[in-house]
């Protein structure tokens, strides 16, 4: 076996045909072309072998040990012989209309799952913007909208940063009861929400039980105008957060009016641990 027909074989697209390599310290280029006999007219859908012209296209697949693999991919254009309309071939394994593989694009998207489109761009040497039009893409094709939501009676609505600290959230949907996530929504707007569970239908939105959120007031106005049976609640950890705030200005205060009182020094992170988890020196100082 060739080392050509050793990385023809490793990435396994089919037809493809790889005529040399070059490789650099972050970047395989693979220059290939494909195998398949004739194309299809996508007008009339009969087959042809008359070539016009030929092309070349860039192609992302998915990395090799840390480096980015480039298919500098030589194409045809086909004439067709009933229609006489010309077309580019273009394998099943290539996004359409992309410079990218389908493959490539579903890796994409699966990193988005728990990372921020800037990080994932960052760690794939992609724009931030081509990766996030990238996961609203992949979601629309892969997400059975109706299905999905076909069992869910407890919901939980957030949002996470998209990009750290400018002000820019994506809203986050969980199945409460089942503990996995539903959407990725591209803001947290309330028109952006509204449409979204209006798009699900009457029965989605009568079906809700129980739709736990922070104290964001759109999440609170969108839950209760658009799921009249469900009860809305605040999450525990944003209870937890305001008691504690309540409880730490308590304790600023009394260390200001008893300045010299040690039973008031260091006992911040003590007064949020949990009793189970506090020894029995932390215990007597309470």
């Amino acid at each position: 076996m060739t080392h050509l027909e050793f990385y023809e074989e490793l990435l396994g697209l089919p037809g493809l045909k790889i005529n040399a390599i070059e490789q650099f310290p972050r970047k395989i280029i693979l220059h290939c072309e494909t195998q398949v006999g004739n194309g299809i007219c996508p007008q009339c859908g009969e087959p042809t072998g008359i070539v016009n012209q030929y092309d070349s296209r860039r192609v992302r697949d998915l990395d090799i040990s840390g480096k980015e693999v480039w298919l500098h991919l030589r194409t045809r254009q086909f004439v067709c012989h009933v229609c006489n309309r010309c077309f580019n071939e273009s394998p099943e394994w290539i996004m359409p209309g992309k410079s990218y593989t389908k493959r490539q694009a579903k890796w994409v998207f699966e990193m988005c799952a728990k990372q921020p489109f800037t990080e994932v761009g960052a760690l794939l040497n992609m724009c931030h913007r081509t990766v996030e039009r990238l996961f609203y893409e992949q979601a629309v094709q892969q997400i059975d909208l109706p299905a999905r939501y076909a069992k869910v009676r407890k919901m939980g609505i957030d949002e996470i940063a998209n990009r750290k600290g400018k002000n820019d959230y994506v809203c986050v949907l969980t199945d409460l009861e089942r503990g996995t996530q539903l959407d990725v929504l591209k803001d947290r707007k309330k028109e952006t929400l509204r449409a979204h569970f209006q798009a699900l239908g009457e029965g989605f939105c009568e079906q809700l039980e129980v739709v736990s959120c922070d104290i964001w007031r759109t999440y609170i106005h969108v839950a209760k105008e658009c799921f009249p049976n469900a009860e809305v609640v605040i999450d525990r950890f944003h209870v937890v957060k305001a008691l504690n705030g309540v409880l730490d200005d308590i304790r600023k205060g009394l260390r200001r009016e008893f300045k010299d009182a040690p039973c008031f020094k260091g006992i911040k992170w003590k007064l949020f641990k949990r009793p189970e988890k506090c020894d029995r020196a932390e215990l007597d100082l309470l």
